[in-house]
């Protein structure tokens, strides 16, 4: 082989190297090129996505700063929707709320536009929007992000809750204070009644004490002494006419009869057995029997009690 012929080689050999260490190159510059690229877009979406849960975290924050002003929550809202958005330059939003509106200071309608409906009760009250001022490339939903849509849905959906809870709270306020009126109507009434109880009480003592009692102080002292016996019945009765007695036993016990009240009053006189059944014309054992009726209705049944004192110290309590 002549030295021409190997300079030739050894020079072809040198580019066939260097074309490979060329494409070598140019594979790596396209793959580093393609990891910046592909970094670039993560980073761009953990900050979108980062701006997003900040969004929704602020709109927590102003609904708990500003529980009792819903136009400061309303507005700060609409005021973090364009920061929030993938182009916040060129964005600007709205809420609309019932016959309120909330808007940002450049605010304006374009073609551009993403909204998500407020609910309360099942019923659209409500929207939040967002217009892009500018036309930009179609992504997902128009110039907008999938994530977008995800967001401005969950922001409406918060501002429903809200509004939802706040309209609960009024409710339970409005019921809470015809309540609290209820029973002071209620208390007024009932003041009332016995206001009125003791008037007629003041007045039936009186026609009694007038009218009844001298007639039977007549009759008393004319009757025979077998016949005093009913007048003494008829000035005990008399008696608890215009007294609490039987009208608190009946109300305490609501299970007593008619005739065990009267018993009960009887027995409270002092009257015994013997004297009972006489009065009542039934005998001795009837009366042993209402007695332990009105012991076992008066809880008294196994106790070691006097029947007599019971009654007299219940009226004096």
């Amino acid at each position: 082989m002549s030295y021409d012929n190997l300079n030739r080689r050894q020079i072809i050999n040198k580019l066939n190297a260097a074309k490979t260490e060329i494409v070598h190159l140019k594979r790596e510059q396209y793959i580093k090129s393609a990891i910046e690229t592909e970094k670039s877009k993560i980073e761009h979406a953990l900050r979108e996505r980062i701006k997003e849960l900040n969004c929704l975290y602020s709109v927590a924050e102003l609904f708990e700063e500003n529980e009792d002003d819903l136009d400061a929550a309303m507005q700060g809202i609409v005021d973090l929707l364009p920061i929030s958005w993938q182009y916040p330059e060129i964005a600007t939003g709205q809420i609309v709320l019932k016959n309120m509106s909330y808007f940002t200071k450049n605010f304006e309608v374009s073609p551009w536009k993403q909204e998500a409906s407020i609910l309360e009760s099942g019923e659209v009250i409500g929207t939040v929007e967002v217009y892009y001022l500018e036309e930009m490339p179609g992504i997902d939903e128009g110039p907008f992000l999938k994530e977008e849509r995800l967001l401005i849905n969950a922001i409406a959906i918060r501002i429903s809750r809200a509004i939802e809870r706040i309209s609960t709270q009024k409710q339970l306020e409005i019921e809470r204070k015809s309540l609290q009126n209820a029973n002071i109507t209620l208390k007024e009434i009932l003041n009332k009644v016995k206001e009125e109880q003791i008037e007629v009480g003041k007045a039936i003592h009186s026609n009694v004490e007038k009218t009844i009692t001298p007639i039977l102080n007549a009759l008393k002292s004319e009757a025979y002494p077998t016949q005093q016996k009913y007048i003494e019945m008829m000035e005990k009765g008399l008696e608890e006419i215009i007294s609490p007695f039987i009208s608190k036993l009946s109300r305490q016990f609501m299970t007593l009869t008619s005739s065990e009240i009267q018993i009960c009053n009887m027995i409270r006189s002092g009257m015994g057995t013997k004297e009972i059944a006489g009065l009542r014309h039934i005998s001795n054992a009837t009366v042993n029997r209402h007695r332990e009726h009105i012991r076992k209705k008066l809880r008294i049944k196994n106790e070691k009690v006097n029947l007599s004192t019971y009654l007299r110290t219940y009226m004096s309590e």
